[in-house]
C-alpha cells in the first residue's frame, strides 16, 4: 500500500510527464490504475506526514506548468524557526512564479518569446521582473549587434586564392596559417553593413543597381576604402563588359578578373532578400568591392618589421590601432567610425575628391583645421553653423538638415557653459557616451553619400535622420519614400548667391 501510494504522488508531482506515460496504456491498465488511485486516496490523510518526508528527502523537481502544493514545515510541531522557513519558502516559490526564468529551464517554454512571457504577468509583478537574466540580455544585446551570417559567399580557400593571387601575394610568406578563418570571420561583418544600407536604398525601387552598391560603399567605409573599392568594381565591371560573347563558357569571376564567385554572391544577394531584382553588375560590383576590402584589410595590418608573421593576435592588434578599420569590423548595429579601441578619434586619411570639401574649394583656400573636423558636441547652432561653413561641404545643408544635426550633437554642459550659468542644471535625461559620438566628419560624410545616391543639391532633414541611423547606437529611422524633397532654387531679385530653401513634390 506504501509502495503505491508513493507511485501516485510520483505521478501527480511530475506535470507533462504522469500525461505522456498513461497516454499509451492500455483501457485494462488505466481502470486497474484508477482503482489504485482510489485506494491511494483512502489513506491520503493517513500518509501524508510519509510522503511529505520523502519529498523532501528526495527533493524531486516539478515541472514549472504544474502548480505545487505548499508544503507544511511545521507539521507535527510549531515554532518559530518552522515559520521562518514556511516565509523563506513562499518567497523562493513567488520568485521563481513570477520572474522571467532561463530559457534553458524553461523547458516547453524555452521558445517563447520573452516579451510574451513578460505580458502574461500583472502590471504590479512585471514591475518587479528581473529584467537582467540570461534570456532578456541575450534578447536585448542581439538587437544591438550585427546578424551572424550561417552561409557566406566565400570559403576559407577562396579566402586563401584571392590573397595569393591578388596585390598581397608578396607578403603571403609572412601570413600565418590561423589569420585566413579570422579574416574570413572578419570580413562577413562589413558585408553585413553592405547588404543592410543596399537593402535599404533599393527598396524604393525594388531593384538594386550598381549605383546603390556604389552609394553603400560610400556609406560604410571611409574615403580611401570607398575609393580603392569603387575603382576595382569599375575594373572588374569594365573587364566583364570587354570580355565579348567568345568566352561564355567562362564564369562571370574569370571574365571580371575576380577569383571569388560572381554567382555566390548573386545568390547570396537573393537569399537574404536585398530586393525583388537584382542587376547582374551589382553582385559583380558587390564581388569585387569586399574581394579589394580583404586586400585592404590585410595591406593595412601587416606588421612594419619585416621579420615579424601576421597572426590572428597581431590581426586583432592592428585592427584595433586603425580608425579605418576598428569601426567597420566591430559586431555592433551601428557604425563607431572615426574611432579606435581605446576611445580616442581617429583622423581619417583624405586620399581623393571624395572628401568633405569640393576640389575646387580645396584648392583656393587651406583644408579645414583637425578640431573643426573631429567636433562631437557643440553647444550653440550658431557654432555649429560656423564648423559647417569652415568646412565647406561638397553639397550644402539646408536650415532643418542643421537643426536636425544640432539637436544629436547638442552638449547641455556646453550650452549652459555658453549662456553663463554659473549654477549646474539638472537634465532629465542621460546624454550619450563620449566614446558613441561620432565626429562631425562622419556626420557629413554619411549624410553627403546619402544625398548623392539621389543626385541632390542641397541636404535635408532625412540625410541626418539617416546618418545618425548609422552612427549612434539605438536610433532608428523609416526608408526614405519618394515625396517631398529640399531644393535650392533663387530669388527674383537677379542676385545668384542669394538662394533660399524651398520643397517640390515628386510625382
Amino acid at each position: 500500500q506504501q509502495s503505491n501510494n508513493s507511485s501516485s504522488d510520483e505521478n501527480r508531482s511530475s506535470g507533462h510527464a504522469s500525461m505522456s506515460d498513461t497516454g499509451h496504456s492500455s483501457p485494462r491498465d488505466a481502470v486497474s490504475a484508477g482503482n489504485e488511485r482510489l485506494n491511494a486516496g483512502d489513506d491520503l490523510m493517513i500518509q501524508k506526514p510519509i510522503r511529505s518526508k520523502l519529498a523532501a528527502q528526495h527533493g524531486r523537481s516539478r515541472h514549472r506548468a504544474t502548480p505545487a502544493r505548499l508544503h507544511v514545515p511545521w507539521s507535527g510541531s510549531g515554532g518559530l524557526e518552522d515559520i521562518k522557513l514556511a516565509l523563506q519558502q513562499l518567497t523562493l516559490r513567488s520568485h521563481t512564479s513570477t520572474s522571467t526564468y532561463s530559457s534553458v529551464s524553461a523547458g516547453s517554454e524555452s521558445s517563447e518569446p520573452a516579451i510574451i512571457r513578460l505580458m502574461r504577468h500583472s502590471s504590479l509583478e512585471t514591475i518587479n521582473t528581473n529584467v537582467t537574466s540570461a534570456d532578456e540580455f541575450v534578447w536585448v544585446d542581439s538587437h544591438n549587434r550585427l546578424v551572424e551570417l550561417q552561409h557566406l559567399p566565400w570559403s576559407n580557400h577562396c579566402i586563401l586564392r584571392v590573397l595569393q593571387s591578388g596585390r598581397c601575394k608578396e607578403h603571403m610568406a609572412r601570413v600565418s596559417v590561423e589569420t585566413i578563418p579570422r579574416l574570413s570571420y572578419l570580413l562577413q561583418r562589413a558585408l553585413v553593413r553592405m547588404g543592410r544600407e543596399t537593402q535599404r536604398l533599393s527598396s524604393t525601387l525594388g531593384i538594386c543597381t550598381k549605383h546603390d552598391i556604389t552609394i553603400s560603399f560610400r556609406i560604410v567605409l571611409c574615403p580611401p576604402l570607398a575609393d580603392s573599392c569603387i575603382k576595382a568594381c569599375l575594373r572588374a565591371a569594365a573587364m566583364l563588359a570587354v570580355s565579348g560573347d567568345c568566352t561564355l563558357k567562362q564564369s562571370k569571376s574569370s571574365r571580371a578578373g575576380l577569383q571569388m564567385q560572381v554567382g555566390r554572391f548573386h545568390r547570396w544577394m537573393k537569399d537574404v532578400n536585398l530586393t525583388r531584382f537584382i542587376h547582374e553588375y551589382a553582385a559583380v560590383y558587390l564581388c569585387a568591392g569586399i574581394e579589394n576590402l580583404l586586400e585592404e584589410i590585410l595591406l593595412q595590418c601587416l606588421p612594419s618589421d619585416s621579420d615579424v608573421n601576421l597572426t590572428a593576435t597581431l590581426l586583432e592588434h592592428a585592427i584595433a590601432n586603425n580608425g579605418d578599420l576598428w569601426g567597420l569590423l566591430q559586431p555592433y548595429a551601428h557604425l563607431n567610425a572615426g574611432r579606435i579601441a581605446s576611445g580616442a578619434l581617429a583622423l581619417p586619411r583624405w586620399a581623393s575628391v571624395s572628401s568633405v570639401s569640393s576640389g575646387r574649394d580645396s584648392g583656393r583656400s587651406a583644408a579645414p583645421p583637425e578640431t573643426s573636423l573631429m567636433t562631437t558636441c557643440v553647444g550653440s547652432l550658431q557654432e555649429l553653423q560656423d564648423l559647417i561653413g569652415r568646412m565647406k561641404p561638397r553639397i550644402p545643408l539646408c536650415p532643418k538638415a542643421i537643426s536636425t544635426l544640432f539637436y544629436f550633437m547638442r552638449c547641455s554642459q556646453l550650452e549652459h557653459g555658453d549662456q553663463g550659468n554659473s549654477s549646474a542644471v539638472q537634465e532629465l535625461c542621460y546624454e550619450r557616451a563620449y566614446v558613441v559620438l561620432p565626429p562631425l566628419v562622419e556626420w557629413l560624410r554619411v549624410a553627403t553619400a546619402h544625398g548623392e545616391h539621389r543626385f541632390a543639391a542641397i541636404l535635408d532633414k532625412d540625410d541626418i535622420m539617416q546618418a545618425a541611423r548609422l552612427l549612434l547606437p539605438g536610433v532608428d529611422c523609416p526608408v526614405r519614400a519618394l515625396g517631398e524633397e529640399a531644393v535650392r532654387v533663387r530669388r527674383n531679385n537677379g542676385n545668384e548667391e542669394d538662394q533660399v530653401e524651398a520643397t517640390k513634390q515628386i510625382q
